[in-house]
């Protein structure tokens, strides 16, 4: 490969916005089934566990996707350095999907 080549990939992760930890949840069907559940889960030697980050690895460096929530599901829809749209499935979020944070600056 030639060093001096652009490219890369991006990842997307997604975490507890209030405590930064791991949601309770499989995120992403992982197993292609359609469901987002425990059989998404990825083992590494004898520990079996959530994985709350995916690699987008054909679609180049991803801008910041647009957000679509349809209930049980939710959409992150962007485009990539290769040139194609990027459309990543995400089990959807119960109760308020909106949260933000607020910087608290000591003077």
């Amino acid at each position: 490969a030639d060093a001096c080549r652009q490219g890369g990939y991006s990842w997307i992760s997604e975490f507890d916005a209030l405590s930064g930890a791991r949601l309770p949840y499989n995120v992403f069907d992982y197993n292609g089934d359609g469901l987002f559940n425990d059989a998404d889960d990825k083992t590494a030697g004898d520990v079996r566990d959530r994985v709350t980050s995916k690699k987008l690895a054909d679609e180049g460096l991803m801008k910041s996707p647009t957000v679509i929530s349809a209930g049980e599901v939710e959409y992150k829809v962007g485009s990539g350095t290769s040139g194609g749209i990027v459309v990543i499935k995400e089990k959807g979020m119960s109760g308020n999907p909106r949260t933000s944070w607020r910087q608290l600056i000591p003077r």
